[in-house]
C-alpha cells in the first residue's frame, strides 16, 4: 500500500510538472518511480532516464502544436517521444514494447480519439503485467488511469492521487516478479 501510494506522487508529479513545464518536478517525479519499478538500476541511469521522460512529455507537447497544420511535423515529434521513452526504458531494464502504444494513446488523447485511446492503454498495459488475468487487469488499469486524468484536468491533485494510488496497488502487483 505504501509503495503503491509512492508510485502515485510520483506519477502525479510526472503529470504537475509536464502541466508546470517544470523540468525538475517532472525528472524528481520519474526518477522516483524509476526507484520503484527498476530498483536495480543504478542513480545515473534513473536521473538519465527521467531527464528522457520529461523529453519525451516535452516532444509530445510539440506534436500537438502541428496537430492541425502539419501532419508530418507532429508524426515526427511522436517519433522522437517514442524514441525517448523507448531508451528511457531500456537503460533502467523495463520492457520497451510498450512504448509503441503509450504513444499512439498520447496521440489519440490529444486528437480526442476515445476508442484508440482506450484500445491502445490496454495494449500498452498488456505489454507490462503478467499473470492468467492480466487481460482484465491491463483494462481495470487502463479505466483506473482514466479516472486519474479526468480529475487531473481539473487539477485535483489530491483526487489523482487517490486514483493512482488504485491504480499502483493493482499494477503493482501484477508485474513480472524478478
Amino acid at each position: 500500500m505504501e509503495t503503491a501510494k509512492h508510485a502515485a506522487q510520483y506519477l502525479r508529479m510526472i503529470w504537475q510538472g509536464h502541466d508546470e513545464r517544470s523540468e525538475k518536478i517532472c525528472e524528481d517525479g520519474a526518477f522516483g518511480l524509476y526507484n520503484i519499478l527498476a530498483p536495480a538500476a543504478s542513480d545515473y541511469s534513473k536521473k538519465e532516464a527521467a531527464k528522457l521522460v520529461r523529453e519525451a512529455f516535452w516532444a509530445a507537447d510539440k506534436a500537438e502544436e502541428f496537430q492541425a497544420q502539419n501532419e508530418l511535423e507532429e508524426n515526427l515529434m511522436y517519433k522522437n517521444a517514442e524514441e525517448c521513452l523507448n531508451k528511457s526504458r531500456s537503460i533502467v531494464g523495463l520492457e520497451t514494447q510498450s512504448v509503441q502504444f503509450t504513444i499512439v494513446w498520447w496521440k489519440a488523447y490529444r486528437h480526442k480519439d476515445k476508442e484508440a485511446l482506450l484500445e491502445n492503454l490496454v495494449k500498452e498495459h498488456l505489454c507490462q503485467v503478467t499473470g492468467n488475468n492480466s487481460s482484465d487487469v491491463a483494462k481495470k488499469c487502463s479505466y483506473i488511469i482514466l479516472e486519474a486524468a479526468a480529475e487531473h484536468k481539473k487539477r485535483d491533485w489530491k483526487a489523482v492521487d487517490n486514483k493512482l494510488t488504485e491504480y499502483f496497488e493493482i499494477y503493482l502487483s501484477n508485474l513480472p516478479k524478478e
